[in-house]
């Protein structure tokens, strides 16, 4: 994910969010996500909809989580570079078993402090979004 700063030119600011997301673990576990939408305003409360499908599954599923992640880095190119992680939301999409061909919808509502993604600003500090499984 990211969002660009509010002080730029740009006609809107943006959440840019990956259409289609493939996880996989080996041969026990593929999982596929699909968003709704593919861009946010900044100022907006952010509505993540779209579908997590089953593709493979052998392994004993007994829920899924979605977490909306915030990470900031420090001194990018030094060996003593300083990461902070921070989870902003989180939400139970799935309990019980899964199966192959399973598709389970999903909306996940970030609200609250966000920031603009700064990537290397000055060649010390970055921060970026994600949304971890």
């Amino acid at each position: 994910l990211s969002l660009p700063d509010s002080n730029s030119k740009a006609a809107s600011p943006k959440v840019i969010v990956e259409k289609r997301v493939e996880v996989g673990l080996d041969d026990f576990l593929h999982l596929e996500m699909d968003f709704e939408r593919t861009s946010f305003a900044l100022s907006d409360i952010i509505h993540l909809r779209g579908s997590l499908h089953f593709l493979l599954v052998r392994l004993r599923i007994i829920s899924i989580e979605l977490h909306f992640v915030r990470r900031e880095i420090i001194d990018v190119h030094s060996p003593q570079t300083m990461q902070d992680a921070m989870t902003i939301c989180c939400h139970q999409i799935m309990e019980g078993p899964a199966f192959r061909g399973d598709t389970i919808p999903f909306e996940l509502t970030v609200q609250g402090d966000l920031t603009p993604t700064y990537e290397n600003v000055a060649r010390q500090f970055s921060v970026r979004y994600y949304v971890a499984l």
